[in-house]
């Protein structure tokens, strides 16, 4: 009679099911993989104690590297991996064939080849699509809140000028707002520290800082050393002002790793993750803060008037 009691208590005990989380470097120094951990601590118990959820670095610094992660995700047989961005999504896709994926998205995961749908799709995957085209707006604030700002510096990785044509649209949009604008390029935290240590590093009236990848690891950093120099800078992220700087224009994010945690929960549950359509931010939040920390400028009362969110 134990036996048997033992045995309906085991039935009703949640399986534990692997779910890899594809990130970059650890899981320690990995702000996607901490926020959506975040998130799933939120979910109710029943649903948090069906996940081991693991964090694998995708080695995304090269082809050889993304190969070999991808072997040893596939080697652990994952009942759904996590991808963040649309590189992971990617390599999960093309290189563990079979297993659900959960993934989030900046560039639109249909022209980029993540989903062949928005709607419904053949593919085993659902996810997020943050939708970001708001750098042209971002200049348009910078103008407005640092008038006597004429020089800017944009700073992004590769992908994301490339995808968004960033060398051909901005020009001219700073232009017609009486800015001259210059693209910079760094693909990781050593370049991106080396250009920041040039000369003409220091020239620049203001930065303007877009979502790509290269700002989801290296924020920090960069506003760091902004700050040193007094320059003004508006983000793509409002966690990020976090470090004391005056602005940022984002997408209204709070909702993403909320929802890709709960689609985890759904796929776990059975529903066939080509069937959900792929869910978007609907708004942007203009975020300033007043009286900025150390020595980063503050930004115009017209500006701050503005802001859906108001930082002191």
């Amino acid at each position: 009679m134990g036996a048997a009691l033992l045995r309906a208590d085991c039935a009703r005990l949640p399986l534990t099911q692997l779910i890899v989380f594809l990130g970059i470097g650890s899981a320690a120094k990995d702000p996607s993989f901490q926020r959506f951990q975040a998130a799933v601590d939120k979910l109710p118990d029943e649903n948090r104690r069906r996940m081991q959820i693991r964090f694998m670095d995708a080695g995304l610094e090269a082809p050889a590297s993304m190969l070999a992660a991808a072997g040893r995700v596939a080697a652990l047989r994952p009942a759904l991996i996590v991808a963040p961005s649309s590189a992971t999504a990617k390599l999960a896709k093309d290189h563990v064939g079979g297993t659900p994926i959960v993934f989030g998205s900046v560039l639109d995961p249909v022209r980029y080849g993540v989903v062949s749908s928005m709607e419904s799709r053949a593919e085993a995957m659902t996810g997020v699509w943050v939708a970001d085209t708001l750098d042209a707006k971002r200049l348009e604030i910078l103008r407005d809140a640092y008038p006597h700002v004429k020089r800017v510096a944009v700073l992004i990785d590769r992908p994301w000028g490339e995808y968004f044509d960033s060398e051909k649209t901005l020009p001219p949009i700073a232009a017609s707002l009486g800015l001259e604008v210059t693209i910079l390029y760094a693909e990781g935290t050593p370049e991106a520290e080396a250009l920041l240590a040039e000369p003409r590093a220091a020239d620049f009236d203001a930065w303007c800082l877009p979502r790509s990848g290269l700002a989801g690891l290296n924020t920090p950093m960069i506003v760091n050393k902004l700050r040193a120099w007094g320059k003004p800078v508006i983000l793509a992220n409002t966690a990020d002002m976090s470090g004391g700087a005056p602005l940022s224009y984002a997408l209204d994010m709070s909702f993403a790793w909320p929802a890709m945690a709960e689609l985890v929960v759904r796929v776990l549950d059975g529903e066939p993750p080509g069937g959900i359509p792929i869910l978007r931010p609907q708004r942007a939040v203009l975020a300033v803060r007043p009286n900025p920390e150390g020595g980063f400028p503050a930004p115009s009362a017209q500006v701050v008037r503005r802001a859906d969110l108001v930082l002191r």
